[in-house]
């Protein structure tokens, strides 16, 4: 099982944390993503770089990856947010996060296309930025990670998007209480 693979304990920080992004972020971007693949450039940000740091909490119990909405720090470099998280130290990697963020948010302005090596979803899949150099994720893999598992539930109440969403709620409503209850957060 992708989220507990073993057993549930305080330990299982980051299988809590990954139910929770993939339930609120990663199935419904994929969902979305799916109806408007031909016009859709996808992207997974994974650059674990220093300008956008997991907050304390995370870090806290272990938790590793990257947060989401990092992306923004190599997009819209301010000395608010990014520089003091890399101790006002702009060093080489990334500068050139920095720098390929921006072409590839400059072209897609311009042209409508993100970069001539970026597909559209329903061409190439998704991108996986983890350095200034990114690699390809065909969309069967990606979507077999992050949509297949909550694509297959089952709702509780017939075959709805309501009673799903209300599903995906009462998961949320779990996972908030055994993360207040088990961490005292």
């Amino acid at each position: 099982n992708r989220y507990y693979p073993d057993s549930v304990d305080e330990n299982k920080i980051e299988s809590a944390v990954r139910i929770y992004t993939d339930a609120m972020f990663s199935y419904p971007s994929v969902q979305v993503t799916r109806y408007f693949a031909n016009l859709t450039y996808g992207y997974l940000f994974a650059y674990n770089g220093a300008w956008a740091e997991l907050p304390s909490f995370f870090t806290a119990y272990k938790v590793t990856g990257v947060a989401h909405g990092a992306d923004l720090f190599y997009l819209l470099y301010t000395n608010g947010s990014s520089q003091y998280v890399d101790t006002c130290t702009p060093n080489l990697p990334n500068l050139q996060m920095m720098d390929q963020m921006v072409k590839w948010w400059t072209s897609f302005a311009k042209s409508g296309v993100p970069g001539l090596s970026w597909k559209t979803i329903s061409e190439g899949g998704y991108l996986i930025i983890d350095g200034p150099e990114p690699s390809n994720m065909n969309t069967t893999e990606f979507e077999s990670q992050f949509y297949d598992f909550w694509a297959n539930m089952k709702p509780q109440a017939g075959n709805s998007a309501e009673s799903l969403s209300l599903n995906l709620f009462f998961i949320k409503v779990a996972l908030l209480s055994v993360l207040h209850h088990s961490f005292n957060i």
